[in-house]
């Protein structure tokens, strides 16, 4: 079989073993992008090619240059983790796999246009948004199935007319719903 690429234009034709080739290092960089820092001559041994035919077919292949695949790795990673807001920026930047704090923020901003605390910011103002609309439809989710099932809750209210006439109802008391008068 054969993979089809359109490169500037010209439709070009890589089998596809040129792309298994690359899969032990494309394991290697998802165990391990995290934990040390891998280099080009490594991860071109891993699939024994020269280095230069390795980043040739990687970018071919992904689209990117090997170390920017492992650079959208970690910021994939460290956007995940800010979103959850469990970490601190400084403790998110390390379990991404950064060292160091102001390459971590250069390469977050370039990514994303925001620096890190930014993105955990803007990331909890929409986490509040979707928290109340989820809780209102959910909300009204409930108590649309609860009436629909024929589960009463303890108190059900009825408007009539113009009065409101609030009815309790002991859950013990209902065996034969059929026999309630509303």
């Amino acid at each position: 079989l054969f993979l089809s690429i359109v490169e500037s234009g010209i439709e070009r034709y890589i089998p596809n073993h040129k792309r298994d080739r690359l899969q032990p290092a494309i394991d290697y960089i998802h165990s391990k992008y995290t934990g040390e820092i891998i280099s080009i001559e490594q991860l071109s041994k891993m699939c024994g090619i020269t280095p230069e035919y390795f980043r040739k077919i990687f970018k071919v292949f992904y689209g990117v240059s090997p170390i920017k695949y492992i650079n959208n790795l970690k910021i994939t990673r460290a956007k995940e983790l800010l979103e959850l807001q469990l970490h601190s920026v400084t403790e998110v930047a390390l379990q991404s796999g950064y060292t160091e704090m102001a390459h971590f923020s250069r390469e977050f901003k370039k990514a994303t246009n925001l620096c890190p605390s930014e993105y955990m910011k803007q990331n909890l103002q929409k986490s509040k948004k979707n928290i109340n609309k989820n809780f209102a439809f959910y909300s009204i989710a409930l108590l649309t199935s609860t009436f629909a099932l024929g589960i009463l809750i303890p108190k059900v209210q009825y408007l009539i007319g113009k009065k409101m006439i609030i009815k309790s109802i002991e859950l013990s008391n209902f065996r034969n719903y059929e026999s309630l008068n509303f």
